[in-house]
């Protein structure tokens, strides 16, 4: 497995012994963790950014071959079959089993904070779903909706998702920022290998467990990746 990641490179000395040793614990379920280079959907053409947890792909527009991919995160677009809409971010999926956690009275993406259960028990859903509307006006209201909206304030958070079939969904996270444009900034990802079991937002791979030690992240890397974290 490789990825494009500057932490991925700057770690790439661990590699040979993460071979070695995940041998013999990759039986055990765990997560799986994907730290990329921090990328925004294009401010122009189709504003994209494509995505698969369960492989570490991702690509921004034009991409030819969107099914390849389970999720899309939509930045920076106007709709315009809604009169005075402004700007809006969006995150859906591509034609694949995939739905995203939702709260709110009309279903749009949570905001999770780090730490917060994805599971059986959340409301999940697709194909697609708002992060945050500039708004639009109806019959003289302004109305706003979604989960991320800071007007002028980019709006740093995690958002779940599940993929696979019904009694067989392994869950994930995405870290993600909706920017004062509404363009949208994917950080890292990462899911569970384990069908049925809850991850946290934001839970990376412990040291020592079978997923670290296939990314080749080490305990250095780990403690990198807790530190910019922290700071973000």
């Amino acid at each position: 497995m490789t990825s494009t990641s500057p932490l991925f490179s700057r770690l790439a000395t661990y590699g040979a012994a993460a071979a070695s040793a995940a041998a013999a614990s990759q039986a055990a379920g765990s997560v799986v963790f994907f730290d990329i280079p921090d990328t925004t959907t294009p401010n122009s053409g189709a504003r994209l950014i494509y995505f698969t947890p369960s492989n570490g792909l991702f690509a921004t527009s034009p991409q030819a071959n969107s099914s390849a991919y389970q999720f899309v995160i939509v930045g920076g677009t106007t709709i315009a079959p809604l009169t005075g809409i402004r700007p809006n971010a969006a995150f859906g999926i591509s034609p694949n089993s995939a739905v995203t956690l939702r709260s709110g009275p009309d279903l749009s993406p949570a905001r999770l904070t780090l730490g917060a259960v994805i599971g059986g028990a959340g409301q999940f859903d697709g194909p697609a779903g708002t992060l945050a509307s500039g708004g639009f006006y109806n019959s003289g209201n302004f109305i706003q909706y979604g989960n991320w909206n800071v007007p002028g304030v980019a709006t740093s958070g995690y958002v779940g998702f599940r993929f696979g079939t019904a009694g067989n969904f392994q869950y994930g996270w995405a870290n993600i920022a909706v920017n004062s444009d509404y363009s949208i900034t994917l950080r890292s990802f990462a899911f569970e290998t384990v069908p049925n079991t809850p991850i946290t937002a934001g839970a990376i791979p412990e040291p020592g467990t079978s997923a670290l030690l296939l990314l080749g992240l080490g305990a250095g890397g780990l403690a990198t990746y807790r530190a910019r974290r922290r700071q973000s």
